[in-house]
């Protein structure tokens, strides 16, 4: 959870942005340094100074949440600066500076299709009294666009991309073009 914090911290500032996050690490280096060093350091990166102002604690409660979720989803933070980042994902035009993972990424050359596999049944697996069985109630067949779910379910954005995620790997939920998400017809 340690190498996590650094990420989050700075994942979680307002404005910083995959921009902003990919500068900072290409002139410090390392995100633990990128807080440390943030009075001198973020200038040279070309960041303004009110984004270092906004570095979130390492206490911070949104942080701590993300964390806990993301173990208790036996999740993983992969950064483009890993050697194990996709290399074919870090070769698109916009590659993501941060992946969360959940479970092993494969090797050989691979397509995701999104809402393809097996058929699940219905509610099988999602616990509706913890937050991923909140979002999964709250979709249906009518698109939901993910900020409505951000203020239906009180997740930070974050917290609900982690989780949509995790109901797209499960063959819950179908991601749509624009943000939307809809309940996978199959578990209906």
């Amino acid at each position: 959870m340690q190498q996590l914090l650094p990420w989050l911290r700075l994942q979680f500032i307002p404005g910083l942005g995959r921009v902003g996050l990919m500068r900072l690490i290409e002139h410090i280096k390392a995100p633990e340094n990128a807080i440390d060093n943030a009075d001198r350091g973020w200038s040279l990166a070309g960041l303004r100074n009110g984004l270092r102002r906004a570095i979130p604690a390492a206490t911070d409660g949104k942080i701590r949440k993300a964390c806990e979720l993301l173990n208790k989803m036996k999740g993983r933070l992969l950064t483009i600066w890993d050697t194990d980042y996709p290399q074919r994902l870090r070769q698109i035009d916009d590659p993501p500076a941060l992946l969360y993972c959940c479970g092993e990424l494969p090797t050989e050359p691979a397509v995701a299709i999104v809402g393809s596999g097996k058929t699940f049944q219905a509610n099988s697996d999602v616990d509706l009294s913890e937050p991923a069985g909140r979002v999964l109630a709250a979709l249906d067949l009518t698109p939901r666009h993910s900020d409505e779910l951000t203020l239906e379910s009180g997740l930070t954005a974050m917290e609900l991309s982690v989780i949509l995620l995790h109901l797209e790997l499960q063959g819950h939920a179908e991601k749509l073009p624009g943000g939307r998400y809809v309940r996978d017809r199959r578990v209906l």
